[in-house]
């Protein structure tokens, strides 16, 4: 790898911003991943910068250090290229956070700052969504669209905050496992889990979106399908489920009933 400069057109060259919400979490899961896949890229994951007392320092990937030692013979201008990095992630950095970074004398320096302020926030926020969607279940008397929306809603924020806690395919069983168990419901919940184990059987796993358009199809066979615009007030509502609530159950069911009135149904044990 060249670490040249000249054939770098730094302008061009822009890593995913940062952004920290009012709750504290973040995206930095995102940005993490996509600057790392990036820099790779570019041939920029490995430059030699300096640590926070002046002192020369190799970033590397490991395994990669015999290539690394070779490259610094060859060429001179690590250090030039390690200014260009820390300023792309200097940009992404936002400008309330900016402090995290100001003393910093290198990209694996900022790096490492970088991760030790968001990732804390982004770990425990993680692990209380992850156990939301473990025990969120849709409730008798529940409008399973609602309860879908949420848990889809709750593991794209999982997602953003950690990657790595849940996969696609643990996601899938939660939702088969956690879906609506009313009479109605089970013949498609049979159907899931069958396609569940003849794919696993057959080496190949099913994806979530193949159990969502499922359980969608489903809600328009029982009619209970909102509008788009119906379902979208509903689920941005901050009255949707309380802050901080481990499980939204019963105001999921409470909200099912509005919904379903507000569509012209009737909802099993509320008053017609």
């Amino acid at each position: 790898m060249s670490t040249n400069n000249s054939k770098y057109d730094w302008k061009q060259i822009t890593l995913t911003p940062i952004k920290e919400n009012p709750d504290r979490t973040n995206n930095f899961a995102k940005f993490k991943h996509k600057t790392t896949i990036k820099l790779k890229a570019h041939g920029l994951w490995k430059v030699q910068g300096l640590d926070t007392s002046g002192n020369a320092v190799d970033i590397t990937l490991q395994g990669n250090e015999p290539a690394v030692a070779l490259e610094k013979q060859i060429h001179n201008d690590w250090l030039e290229t390690d200014k260009h990095v820390l300023s792309l992630i200097n940009d992404a950095v936002p400008i309330q956070k900016t402090w995290v970074i100001q003393k910093c004398k290198s990209s694996h320096d900022a790096w490492n700052s970088l991760c030790k302020e968001f990732e804390p926030n982004n770990s425990l926020t993680a692990m209380n969504l992850n156990q939301q969607i473990s025990m969120f279940s849709c409730q008798p008397g529940a409008n399973p669209a609602v309860w879908l929306e949420i848990m889809l809603q709750l593991y794209g924020r999982l997602c953003q905050a950690d990657p790595t806690l849940m996969s696609d395919f643990e996601f899938l069983k939660m939702l088969i496992t956690h879906m609506c168990k009313d009479e109605a419901w089970r013949y498609c919940q049979s159907e899931l889990r069958v396609k569940l184990v003849t794919a696993q059987e057959m080496g190949c796993p099913l994806s979530s979106s193949i159990v969502v358009s499922r359980l969608k199809l489903e809600e328009i066979h029982h009619g209970v399908a909102p509008s788009i615009k119906s379902i979208q007030n509903l689920v941005q509502s901050a009255s949707l489920y309380p802050s901080g609530s481990a499980v939204p159950s019963l105001h999921l069911a409470q909200t099912s009933v509005k919904m379903s009135m507000s569509l012209g149904q009737v909802v099993p044990g509320s008053v017609a």
